[in-house]
């Protein structure tokens, strides 16, 4: 259990048997309070200032030590840390979650130069145990931990928006004997909270971007799915999702273009007539400078503090995105009744089309900070403007659409939907930068603890066609068994009717027929290979992947790592092997050895990773 004291002073130091926070002291706007009187008592500081007051509250709450704080007359305060400058003693990693898709997510040594941000959530400890600390409110206000030279600053950005009851979410603190199972349950403690929705199916669909990009048109539409058609066992997608392209401008959602004659209602109709479910990508805050909503209503648009308008993205040059003569993207006020009204309709409609798969992308722009721009209706922060959209597309595509979430804020979007993308774009080649797998490949492994409690994790697209692609044959079968083995959402975009048979063969092994949830049993060692354990009826499967440029020679504990009844173990491409004659493995570089270990020799290897036989 935690212990605390407060000084008289009003610092505190908070005690766990592995890392402690030693003189901590709330701080206003970065700066440390600077209170007319302090008044201390045994779990309590008021600290009375020139203008209003801050009173903290520590306390042991179901094996928890709870900070609460209650601030008044702070209106103008843009954020405010319960802890600030507080020294970490003991420990040597920190774990820091990012704000959304692309994070930076994932352990850091505690004595990096640069400092670290994290949000929502924070785990400081070694391999021998941990401290976390976490809200589990996150529909007003963001959750913000910084550490600069082994001091912790925690609390929240108020965005100079009065607080309704003036308290601020609590923040919980507990030790933990491992990161993993610790900050899992910190993950439960919030979706709880935020009334996170139940993940009940795997997802497994067809998005036409990471081949065709924005090219679908209406007869490439129908070209794919006869295509798919006539192999239906190989492509048994619930969705067939269209992204970027169909309309005329972004902001014209209900709009196509000359690629699409018949219209969005057009396309759906064939996609359910081949058997499937339509999905469609929309960008809701993202307004074209060449769209007919851009001309039409100005007045929707949001604009900074000088009062020109919020321009995420300029397109001067060439390429222009997604082959649109749009020079500037705006954002989407949504405070302004008549624009949410407009999403509102553009969703509805979609919806009665016949789409049941939304993903909404460049969420992220809809974050903006209320102390930086003018709003239609101001007095909110920019988590419950989100919110507000939020609430409001689902209420337009109904509780059994599934919605993916793209390029998001994490904290704001749980309870609305049902996926959410986690690393950044994968491509047809594997870079450290750009379009290929080192952002998701950093992402799935740090945000894997909260996999199937939030949502279902989407790492991005398999890669699996074998023309028009960089990536080798063993970086594409490695990249499409680590994300299997993840329990992510599982699409493509590739032409499957049209790939070697190889490659329909891999689709066949990582094809999700049950929700599966992994274990990472090196997760917090920060070792170079990433290691995934499946453990199912009748077999466990064990996934090494090397995301180096070098192999990695490594010794395991088999019978530790894959249980007693594990008697041999039969890699992908090899024969069993008596697990005792098991030494040492090579993974190769940017690849992977696949494992299955069974209690008797492995007859065969199984079509299907999840499959009983």
């Amino acid at each position: 259990m935690l212990r605390y004291i407060f000084h008289p002073d009003g610092s505190f130091d908070i005690y766990s048997p592995k890392v402690n926070l030693m003189n901590a002291y709330p701080a206003i706007d970065g700066l440390a309070l600077r209170p007319v009187r302090v008044t201390v008592t045994e779990s309590s500081a008021q600290y009375e200032l020139p203008e209003g007051a801050l009173t903290l509250s520590l306390a042991q709450e179901d094996g928890f030590l709870a900070i609460r704080c209650h601030a008044s007359g702070l209106e103008n305060a843009h954020d405010i840390m319960p802890i600030a400058f507080a020294r970490i003693d003991g420990g040597d990693r920190a774990f820091v979650q990012g704000l959304g898709m692309g994070g930076p997510s994932g352990f850091r040594p505690l004595e990096e130069e640069q400092p670290l941000e994290s949000h929502s959530v924070l785990a400081l400890g070694d391999m021998q145990g941990c401290m976390t600390i976490h809200a589990r409110k996150h529909d007003v206000l963001h959750n913000v931990y910084t550490i600069r030279s082994r001091q912790l600053s925690a609390g929240f950005e108020t965005e100079c928006v009065a607080l309704e009851s003036g308290e601020l979410p609590a923040m919980y603190l507990r030790e933990g004997a491992d990161f993993s199972r610790a900050l899992r349950e910190c993950a439960k403690e919030i979706a709880e909270t935020m009334h996170a929705r139940p993940v009940q199916t795997p997802a497994f669909h067809w998005c036409s971007w990471y081949y065709l990009y924005h090219t679908l048109d209406q007869a490439t539409l129908e070209d794919y799915l006869n295509g798919f058609q006539r192999d239906r066992e190989l492509a048994p997608f619930t969705h067939i999702q269209l992204d970027a392209g169909y309309f005329p401008s972004c902001g014209d959602w209900l709009e196509s273009n000359e690629r699409f004659p018949n219209g969005l209602e057009g396309a759906a109709k064939a996609i359910l007539a081949a058997g499937y479910q339509p999905g469609i990508w929309v960008a809701p805050y993202m307004v074209g400078s060449n769209s007919r909503l851009c001309r039409e209503h100005p007045d929707w648009l949001l604009h900074d503090i000088q009062g020109n308008l919020v321009c995420p993205w300029t397109c001067y040059n060439e390429p222009k995105p997604w082959g649109y003569r749009d020079a500037e993207f705006y954002v989407l006020d949504t405070s302004h009744p008549d624009a949410m009204a407009y999403l509102k309709r553009v969703f509805e409609t979609m919806h009665a089309w016949g789409y049941t798969l939304f993903k909404t992308d460049f969420l992220s722009w809809g974050l903006q900070d209320s102390t930086k721009v003018r709003r239609y209706a101001p007095g909110k922060t920019s988590f419950a403007y989100f919110r507000d959209l939020m609430r409001t597309i689902r209420d337009a595509i109904g509780e059994d659409s599934r919605w993916l979430g793209c390029i998001s804020p994490f904290m704001p979007a749980v309870g609305f939907v049902d996926m959410m993308r986690i690393g950044g774009d994968v491509g047809a080649q594997w870079e450290e930068t750009g379009f290929g797998p080192a952002n998701m490949l950093r992402e799935l492994v740090a945000d894997q603890y909260f996999n199937h409690v939030y949502w279902q994790n989407d790492p991005d697209a398999v890669m699996l066609r074998d023309f028009h692609i960089h990536l080798k044959p063993e970086q594409i079968e490695a990249l499409a068994l680590l994300e299997a083995m993840s329990g992510g959402a599982i699409y493509t975009s590739d032409p499957i009717h049209l790939i070697a048979e190889d490659r329909r063969k891999l689709l066949r092994l990582i094809r999700p027929r049950m929700l599966s949830l992994p274990e990472f049993p090196f997760w917090s060692e920060m070792r170079e290979e990433i290691c995934v354990i499946q453990r199912l009826k009748g077999r466990t499967l064990m996934l090494l992947f090397n995301p180096t440029n070098l192999p990695v020679v490594q010794k395991y504990d088999w019978q530790g790592l894959l249980g007693s009844e594990a008697r041999f173990l039969r890699e992908l491409h090899g024969e069993n092997l008596p697990i005792e004659n098991a030494s040492y493995v090579t993974i190769p570089p940017r690849g992977c050895l696949m494992f299955f270990a069974t209690s008797k020799p492995l007859d065969r290897i199984p079509e299907n990773l999840w499959a009983e036989d």
